[in-house]
């Protein structure tokens, strides 16, 4: 309301007004509308206040349902189970050399698969997603990195000039020659393991690979793929061909097929998916009424040892599409469940020695995963609580110049990379605490226990077959563990309060 004099804003029952001192005179009608105005004044500043508050707490709301979307659609972070915590699905793309490589990776198997395959083309140990998966499943860092990139240029500089690698004790400070020379029929399937590991960092010989230059290993992987190329029956498909039926060619035929297929797998190439499907119709026909393999590609017995390099082949050739029966991989399955007897698993099904050997109860931890099994079984779980209590346990001075001694040498032969490298991938398909008490333990046996020149030089009974270069190919393979294999088959995780899962 106004004075009537001299139009000073006043109070709504002032009687004088204060600026000019009149009376103030007013009518009914002004008072009204004074009031009237002054109650709108009021009911807008309040409207305002609740529009305000009310547009903060669409701002909350909004921005926590992003977060709960966002998080709904993150995969958690790995525990060291069955599926890893990095989401692999993508291909990280890769072209090759020769130009053979015309088609995208179309998934091969058939639905529903017995069993699903295991891993996703490869591509996934390339960065970044091979750094992702490390750091989700527990990976050691950049100290594995280093050790395997040392052992790698380590077994490129070891290479002999027909591609293949050595079945010998490479040279070292009294280092005797073991028994490597009554196995040089075994050399096959030693270079097998040794393009596996460069093969397990996503290293190939195509275009992108030539290009690093002084860091690439493509010539080497190229020569070595042709040496395998070269030991290939083109008649029967069989790795090792010419070597007679004394020898045990079937650990050469399984771990070449497997380097075979993953060099398929990564690059596409169609001359070595022909010769993987052939080397698969060998083992296809050589399988057992078990589900087996033995040494010799007979039907009269089934070789735990030598059938897991089968199955594996197996897994890696139907990855890099070629096709593989249902019924061969089912099979198999049911070996390795028939060869489990409680907290053991026995070398050969008709021939129970009933000695418990920590190796083969790895083999079963990872192929029973592998081949479709939920990891979280109570057969597993017993399976892995036997074989915790051969944790191993490396002392500081057995690495390095570390020379054999009559002392340490018996209890240093204990670490054996065969046996530490199915236990490690046995203990990671289970998962759990199990796994990361022993995922600790063998990432630091392994780093401590590898040589200056970047290799191991293990004094165990395999490696002094074996040689050099298989004992350094099996550590890097073990070291790998945390991105070699992502598997698609997706299992429910156990829960905390499971009574299965105490």
């Amino acid at each position: 309301m106004q004075c009537n004099h001299c139009g000073h804003e006043l109070k709504l029952r002032a009687e004088f007004c204060p600026n000019c001192g009149q009376r103030i005179i007013v009518s009914m009608d002004d008072i009204i509308a004074s009031t009237q105005e002054d109650r709108a004044s009021r009911i807008g500043e309040s409207l305002t206040g609740k529009l305000r508050v009310g547009i903060l707490v669409m701002i909350f709301l909004f921005t926590v349902l992003l977060g709960f979307i966002y998080l709904y659609d993150k995969p958690l972070l790995f525990d060291g189970g069955i599926l890893p915590g990095f989401q692999a699905n993508a291909n990280v793309s890769v072209t090759s050399g020769s130009g053979t490589l015309e088609k995208p990776y179309v998934d091969p198997r058939p639905q529903p698969p017995i069993p699903p395959a295991a891993v996703r083309a490869l591509g996934y140990r390339r960065d970044p997603i091979r750094t992702a998966l490390n750091r989700a499943n527990g990976g050691p860092g950049p100290q594995a990195e280093r050790a395997i990139d040392n052992a790698l240029a380590f077994l490129q500089k070891k290479q002999d000039q027909d591609g293949g690698w050595p079945v010998k004790i490479l040279s070292g400070r009294s280092w005797p020659d073991g028994e490597t020379g009554d196995f040089q029929w075994g050399r096959v399937g030693v270079s097998g393991l040794v393009l596996l590991a460069f093969f397990g960092d996503g290293h190939t010989w195509l275009a992108e690979d030539l290009r690093q230059g002084e860091h690439s290993y493509a010539d080497s992987l190229r020569r070595g793929i042709k040496f395998l190329i070269a030991s290939q029956d083109p008649e029967t498909g069989r790795f090792g061909a010419g070597q007679g039926e004394r020898v045990h060619f079937m650990y050469n035929h399984g771990m070449a097929t497997l380097a075979l297929a993953e060099a398929c797998a990564l690059s596409g190439d169609a001359e070595l998916k022909a010769r993987v499907e052939k080397a698969v119709a060998y083992l296809v026909k050589t399988q057992t009424s078990n589900g087996g393999w033995n040494y010799y590609g007979h039907q009269n017995s089934d070789d735990i040892s030598v059938s897991v390099w089968q199955v594996q082949a197996l897994v890696a050739a139907r990855e890099a599409g070629v096709a593989v029966p249902d019924e061969t991989l089912a099979r198999a399955a049911q070996l390795f469940k028939k060869a489990t007897k409680g907290d053991r698993v026995v070398y050969r099904l008709e021939a129970d020695d009933n000695i418990y050997t920590p190796s083969l109860a790895g083999m079963a931890l990872m192929m029973r995963p592998l081949l479709g099994e939920d990891s979280s079984s109570p057969e597993l779980k017993v399976l892995a609580a036997k074989l915790d209590s051969f944790t191993p346990v490396a002392k500081k001075t057995w690495g390095r110049d570390w020379v054999p001694s009559s002392k340490d040498a018996p209890d240093r032969a204990k670490i054996d990379p065969y046996m530490l490298y199915y236990c490690t991938y046995g203990m990671f398909f289970l998962g759990g605490a199990e796994w990361e008490a022993w995922n600790k333990a063998a990432m630091e046996t392994i780093l401590s226990m590898q040589a200056i020149d970047g290799s191991w030089r293990l004094n165990d009974i395999n490696t002094f077959k074996g040689g050099t270069c298989y004992s350094t190919a099996l550590c890097v393979l073990t070291l790998q563990v945390h991105h070699r294999i992502v598997h698609s088959i997706s299992f429910k995780r156990p829960r905390e309060d499971d009574p299965d899962n105490k």
